[in-house]
C-alpha cells in the first residue's frame, strides 16, 4: 500500500508577523491605498498588490521604497514610512517576507475589477482631459503640502485667501466616514472656465490634501478618496475666472487614516 503525504509549508512567523504589520491601521496601514488578499476596506489610490517578488526582484529596491518612497519621487502619495519612525526596518523587513507571498490569488474579484476599471478610467480621464493631479507632478511646490496651517496652506496654493462660499461648487462626502484612510470625496460646479479643484482637510497635520488642475476641455468633477485623521470640516475649492469658490462640510471619523 502506498501512502502519499503531503507537505504544506507553513509561514514563517515573520510573514505572519509582516502581514499583521501590513494590515495594521497604526503601522503599516497599506490597506489604505492598497488592495491586498485577503484585505477589507482597501483603497485604490495605489496598485493592487500582487505578485511583489516579480515586481521587486530586488529586495533593497522594495525595502527603500517603504523606508522613504520619496527619494524616488518626491511628489509621491506615499508616506515615508520608516524616515519618519512610523515602523522599523526589522518590521519592514517582515512586511516585505509578507509581500513577497502576495500573488493576488485570494483577493475579491469584484473588488479587483472594480478597482482596476477605475483605476484605467482615471488614468485615461487624466490624459485625454489633461486633469492632472497636483501630487504627482514634478514643479508644483511641495512646501503647499508640508504646511501645518489651513488659512497660511490656502495661502501658498492662491496667494490670498480671498475665498467666497458658492452653491455652484457642489461637494459629496459621507456625514460618517467608518474608516479616515478611505474617505470618498467628490465634487463638481456648473461654474465655468473652471482651472482647478483643490481639497483641504481642515484638522489634518497638513490640510493640502490633494489638487487638480483641470483644462478647457475638461468637466469640473473629480471623485477621490482622502485621508482624514479625525473628526474634521472638508473643503473644496474651485478657481474660475480667477475668483475661489467653495464648499464645505464636517466629516466625522471613527477610524482615522493618517497613522492613527
Amino acid at each position: 500500500m502506498l501512502i502519499f503525504v503531503i507537505i504544506i509549508p507553513a509561514y514563517s512567523n515573520d510573514v505572519q508577523e509582516g502581514k499583521k504589520l501590513a494590515f495594521d491601521r497604526k503601522k503599516g496601514n497599506c490597506l489604505a491605498c492598497h488592495m491586498i488578499d485577503d484585505g477589507e476596506l482597501a483603497g485604490n489610490s495605489g496598485p493592487p498588490l500582487i505578485a511583489m517578488k516579480a515586481r521587486f526582484p530586488d529586495r533593497e529596491v522594495l525595502f527603500n521604497q517603504i523606508w522613504d518612497p520619496t527619494k524616488n519621487n518626491p511628489n509621491t502619495f506615499m508616506p515615508p514610512f520608516g524616515k519618519h519612525g512610523a515602523i522599523t526596518k526589522d518590521e519592514i523587513n517582515k512586511i516585505i517576507e509578507y509581500l513577497y507571498t502576495l500573488w493576488g490569488k485570494n483577493m475579491n474579484r469584484r473588488n479587483f475589477l472594480k478597482n482596476s476599471l477605475l483605476t484605467a478610467a482615471t488614468i485615461s480621464t487624466f490624459a485625454g482631459l489633461m486633469i492632472t493631479p497636483k501630487r504627482v507632478v514634478a514643479g508644483w511646490p511641495k512646501e503647499s503640502f508640508d504646511i501645518t496651517d489651513l488659512k497660511q496652506s490656502i495661502k501658498s496654493v492662491y496667494g490670498h485667501n480671498d475665498l467666497e462660499t458658492s452653491s455652484k461648487v457642489k461637494l459629496k462626502v459621507p456625514d460618517i466616514a467608518e474608516n479616515g484612510a478611505i474617505v470618498p470625496v467628490n465634487v463638481k460646479t456648473t461654474l465655468d472656465n473652471v482651472e482647478s479643484i483643490m481639497l483641504f482637510v481642515e484638522n489634518n497635520p497638513q490640510p493640502l490634501s490633494s489638487g487638480y488642475n483641470l483644462s478647457s476641455k475638461a468637466k469640473p468633477v473629480i471623485g477621490t478618496r482622502i485621508k482624514m485623521g479625525k473628526t474634521s470640516t472638508v473643503m473644496a475649492a474651485v478657481k474660475s475666472n480667477g475668483k475661489i469658490y467653495t464648499s464645505s462640510k464636517e466629516v466625522k471619523i471613527t477610524i482615522g487614516g493618517c497613522g492613527g
